[in-house]
């Protein structure tokens, strides 16, 4: 089972609907919260996650 197929994947509109969902979630959850996976023809192309799930990831990046 690949990473991608534990997501489901909704078409690009939706997560415009879900975003203020998410962004409660991430305000209660935060680093636990799952994040909002999206893209075209159910191929997964973008995840949101929360600001304290990005920052704690930035020492492990290369940008």
């Amino acid at each position: 089972m690949t990473i991608a197929a534990s997501f489901s994947i909704p078409p690009s509109r939706e997560p415009r609907s879900e975003l203020p969902t998410a962004l409660a979630r991430f305000r209660i959850e935060g680093l636990a919260a799952q994040p909002v996976v999206f893209g075209a023809h159910s191929k997964p192309e973008t995840v949101v996650i929360s600001f304290a799930l990005y920052a704690s990831l930035l020492p492990f990046l290369s940008i």
